[in-house]
């Protein structure tokens, strides 16, 4: 009985030693490519921060927009501190709040997004400028199947301005 546990210990080891993962697409040569290009792209979900009385909309984001966004964050100028109006004044439209999920590493980026200023919060605070409002009609446009008509057009409207 201790010579079957010490070598099923052994095996063990040895099969821990040569790398052998299940979970990693990389070695298990039998999982695709596209198994392992799916890992890169990150899952979104974001919330249009507008009602003070009732639960804000949130959707999750498509592959084709989460990763749209990530790049759209990554051409941005960043700034020392946030520029524009304070998102949590007032009532109305507050903005968008994202929370980008990298599926490799799982770390969080969140993001609160508001007339063309960013801040993301994380292991540090970065704040970016958009002064285009790129991302704010991305997550409006990914927001169209979430929200009615009525409101997607009083967003649309305050984003113009």
């Amino acid at each position: 009985m201790k010579f079957t546990l010490g070598l099923l210990c052994a095996c063990s080891l040895l099969i821990v030693s040569c790398g052998f993962n299940a979970s990693n697409p990389v070695a298990d040569p039998g999982l695709s490519r596209s198994t392992t290009q799916n890992d890169s792209i990150p899952k979104a979900q974001a919330s249009l921060d507008i009602f003070s009385g009732s639960p804000n909309p949130f959707w999750d984001l498509s592959d084709a927009a989460a990763v749209r966004l990530v790049d759209e964050l990554a051409q941005l100028k960043t700034t020392p501190s946030r520029e524009g109006p304070d998102p949590d004044s007032g009532l109305g439209y507050r903005g968008f709040i994202v929370e980008i999920t990298e599926k490799a590493s799982g770390s969080v980026r969140r993001l609160a997004i508001y007339r063309g200023g960013i801040q993301e919060t994380g292991w540090q605070t970065t704040f970016y400028q958009d002064p285009d409002r790129k991302i704010e009609k991305l997550l409006l446009d990914s927001a169209r199947p979430h929200i009615d008509a009525e409101l997607y057009t009083y967003v649309e409207a305050e984003i113009q301005n």
